[in-house]
């Protein structure tokens, strides 16, 4: 009777710390079972597509931007040329503005805590006065409102989109989002027999693999 030997026991908080560790089965040249090998994943990223965040909705006078953005480009030319020519200038405008307006979501929330956390402390050992207490007032405030903000960006990476934000869900949606990522990555690519495990070989065996592919498509086109 087969039976699984190796396991790693983890919770959910361990798993949402450390959420780049993926489990390999690896080789067996003694054993009658394969061993299991936890390691970290190492995130390596190309060109980032533009992607709306849904987040952006909820950002105050967003909309206004979007209307003052779409008539400040005049286009002449059919109508989808001028769309599309919109739509590229929107999307340049809006990086700008989420890189240098709206900001990192989670370097807000860290600086919000940090200031709350340091109000509280002093609380506890001379008291606050008045204006510090509305400075503390409006900190967790604002770090109510960024938290919804990063359960909607956790929430649409996710695609549950079938549970609503503003129900505490930020975790799953993280939880879900991770395994997403997990399940789309690449470990391995076999080519003829060969695997390849490594980052560097995997693109090299990869750039051949798609010029072979294009040269026996364009063999079949031109020999019918």
């Amino acid at each position: 009777m087969a039976s699984r030997l190796d396991r790693f026991l983890v919770s959910l908080d361990w798993e949402e710390l450390f959420s780049d560790m993926v489990q390999r089965r690896m080789a067996r040249p003694f054993s009658d079972h394969f061993p299991i090998c936890l390691k970290s994943l190492i995130p390596v990223r190309g060109k980032v597509p533009f992607r709306f965040e849904n987040m952006w909705l909820e950002a105050e006078g967003f909309s206004d931007l979007i209307s003052e953005w779409w008539w400040e480009l005049q286009v002449p030319g059919f109508a989808s040329f001028v769309v599309a020519s919109k739509l590229k200038y929107l999307k340049g405008k809006l990086k700008v503005w989420n890189r240098e307006s709206f900001g990192d979501i989670k370097v807000k929330k860290c600086k919000l805590l940090e200031s709350i956390n340091s109000l509280d402390l002093k609380e506890e050992s001379s008291g606050l006065n008045s204006e510090e207490l509305e400075q503390r007032s409006v900190a967790r405030a604002d770090w109510g409102k960024v938290s919804f903000l990063e359960e909607i960006f956790w929430r649409q990476k996710s695609r549950a989109l079938w549970l609503h934000a503003r129900d505490q869900n930020t975790k799953f949606f993280h939880r879900v989002a991770n395994l997403h990522r997990k399940f789309n990555s690449i470990s391995t690519i076999e080519v003829d027999g060969i695997r390849y495990d490594s980052l560097p070989a995997m693109k090299v065996c990869n750039f051949w693999f798609l010029q072979i592919l294009i040269y026996r498509v364009r063999s079949l086109e031109t020999f019918g």
